[in-house]
């Protein structure tokens, strides 16, 4: 196998006070690959090793539990990460028939034993450097609808060697990208749901509000005068408050399935993070986004990047911005989105699986 990379260099930007230098990337398209049919690897019946770190909230684990489930590839995992325990207990509530998987503790791990296809989820820290020659890695990156990204996406990381390749994709809908999960919308009724749920089918007719979001959102969020023909649905232990509260039901935990669901069969749901959001995004329904807020708060960029992304009015960016700001919001306001609503085509979304293949087939893998 001969793989000669060919550096496009490009001056720096400026990203949120750090700088990316565009010069580290080179586009995968101008690879010269030349594969001889004994050449061609085949993983059927290996591994592959998955890296994950836990950082604070379920983004990470859930990125890892629809790479299983999404992928289709006809291999085991290896799943590496900081905290064996928390993915195992994760993995084990989510109630999915997974592919075949084996847990290492990160610290632990053993480079010269690594499988021959590495990916990296959402920008899991490793030694790239310590991969052995012979090792082809993806490198995933956060959720972002800020076009800047495009310039990463299918293009070769400034420590990629031609014994070594290491490509970048941007996990975003953006047309230029392609790290999206597709999904079949539920066959699951209302009644269905409710009755798998315990729940009263009294329900079945009332506006549904799946509320998912970050405690300090939640806090602010105002139930008075709210109609008895709406009914909200609490995910989260951080929610038991409003179990209070006329209609409204509690979940500490759903299945991912009776998530899903629950995102399809709604009228408009508020989400945060990256995963559920993008299932909100990916239903076609109406939903509100609680983006994930670093230290430095949130990124403006990706805040802009996504309202111009759904064709935000000015009605949506306006409560968009109040949920996003840690201002007052209330049930009003989340039905106001519900008649500002500009549906996105999932038909425009690029398409994980298939960004997955061809990546695979730039890197000469076949599965």
């Amino acid at each position: 196998m001969k793989i000669e990379s060919k550096k496009i260099p490009q001056k720096q930007e400026v990203q949120g006070g750090k700088i990316f230098s565009k010069e580290a990337y080179s586009d995968v398209s101008d690879w010269e690959i030349n594969f001889s049919n004994d050449e061609i690897r085949s993983f059927s019946g290996f591994f592959i090793d998955i890296f994950a770190d836990i950082i604070d909230n379920y983004g990470d684990m859930w990125w890892v539990l629809e790479f299983l489930m999404m992928s289709g590839l006809p291999v085991s995992f290896r799943i590496v990460t900081d905290d064996t325990s928390t993915m195992r207990e994760f993995l084990q509530r989510s109630e999915c028939a997974l592919p075949e998987y084996e847990l290492l503790e990160k610290n632990k791990y053993k480079y010269d034993e690594s499988s021959d296809l590495i990916i990296l989820g959402l920008h899991a820290k490793v030694d790239l450097e310590r991969f052995p020659s012979g090792t082809s890695i993806i490198r995933v990156s956060y959720l972002s609808y800020d076009p800047w990204y495009r310039g990463s996406h299918e293009r070769e990381h400034m420590l990629s060697t031609p014994e070594r390749p290491i490509i970048e994709l941007t996990y975003s809908p953006l047309s230029g990208t392609g790290w999206v999960w597709h999904y079949e919308k539920s066959a699951t009724t209302r009644l269905e749901w409710l009755e798998k749920m315990w729940l009263p089918t009294t329900l079945e007719g009332k506006i549904w509000i799946p509320i998912f979001v970050y405690r300090e959102t939640l806090e602010k969020l105002s139930l008075v005068e709210r109609s008895e023909d709406i009914v909200i649905f609490f995910i989260g232990n951080q929610s038991i408050s409003y179990l209070l509260s006329p209609i409204s039901y509690n979940f500490s935990w759903l299945s991912r399935d009776d998530f899903w669901d629950l995102i399809d069969l709604a009228d408009i749901s508020v989400l945060r993070g990256e995963i559920s959001s993008l299932r909100g995004l990916m239903s076609s329904g109406p939903y509100l986004w609680d983006m994930y807020k670093w230290k430095g708060g949130w990124n403006r960029e990706d805040s802009q990047g996504f309202l111009d992304f759904i064709h935000a009015d000015e009605t949506y960016r306006e409560i968009h911005d109040k949920i996003n700001t840690r201002k007052d919001w209330s049930v009003e306001d989340i039905l106001r989105v519900r008649r500002h609503w500009h549906t996105v085509s999932v038909d425009e979304i690029p398409d994980f699986r298939k960004t997955l293949e061809k990546t695979l087939d730039k890197l000469g893998i076949s599965l």
